[in-house]
């Protein structure tokens, strides 16, 4: 039986950062940026990010027309971590499944792709540790205060141990969710100075 994966703030107050980190390089591939090759053999999915080589990988055939049908309803996640474990991170609507689909990349596929976003990319600082027998994973996002929290329970309704640093759960709210964080980034405004008023003289 396939776990359910929650997501929970924590309290950047009570937490105290006690275990190493690793950090975390993420990006995504707008749809057009994705491309499949060979619906019948030899299937390859194609990825591309501005001013980069194309990267390409294999595919069963039944994994390439699914993500053919439905590659504009698909999220395309891009991770490479310090210990260079590299992976295309597929994620799909509840309705098409609830597992993502996953692919091992080479560091220098995943460096390729990401050098294309430049300071676009989200970077982590991740902890892993482990409360009252349930492991977690620790994202300290920088530039931004936010540190989110995962682990994954049978149901989504399964009791937790709750430590001290653990805040409100957030696993249906979509707007923590790391494309939509992404997303914000990359296409955030500066805002414009505040026009100067000329002084007021005195008569």
């Amino acid at each position: 039986m396939s776990k359910v994966t929650r997501r929970f703030l924590v309290n950047p107050k009570k937490w105290r950062l006690l275990v190493p980190t690793e950090k975390v390089l993420v990006g995504f591939l707008p749809p057009e940026a994705v491309d499949c090759h060979g619906l019948e053999k030899n299937s390859k999915l194609s990825l591309s990010a501005p001013g980069n080589k194309t990267e390409y990988i294999q595919l069963r055939i039944v994994e390439a027309i699914f993500i053919n049908a439905y590659k504009g309803m698909l999220d395309f996640e891009i991770s490479l971590d310090e210990k260079s474990k590299a992976q295309l991170i597929i994620h799909r609507p509840q309705r098409l499944g609830d597992q993502p689909l996953r692919y091992d990349l080479t560091e220098a596929q995943a460096k390729n792709l990401l050098s294309g976003y430049q300071n676009k990319v989200l970077q982590k600082n991740r902890a892993s540790l482990s409360y009252g027998g349930i492991d977690w994973t620790i994202d300290s996002y920088e530039g931004q205060d936010l540190i989110i929290a995962t682990t994954e329970t049978a149901t989504a309704r399964s009791a937790l141990p709750r430590p001290a640093w653990l805040s409100r759960e957030i696993s249906t709210q979509a707007n923590y969710e790391d494309r939509h964080l992404w997303f914000n980034k990359s296409h955030k405004k500066v805002a414009s100075p505040a026009p100067k008023t000329a002084p007021k003289l005195t008569p």
